[in-house]
């Protein structure tokens, strides 16, 4: 059962880890097509609340 927890903790630290980044990667490409585009786009609410 240690095992099990210690796994599952590293488990959801990989998965959260993963997910910071991609929201991270997300908001900056969204960020490079509107400056492209010029566009008065700001995705900042949608990054700070993904729930």
């Amino acid at each position: 059962m240690v095992n099990l927890s210690i796994l599952l903790r590293r488990t959801f630290k990989i998965l959260f880890i993963v997910m910071i980044t991609g929201l991270m990667l997300a908001w900056l490409f969204l960020y490079q097509q509107n400056k492209l585009h010029g566009k008065k786009f700001n995705p900042i609410p949608v990054t700070i609340n993904p729930l």
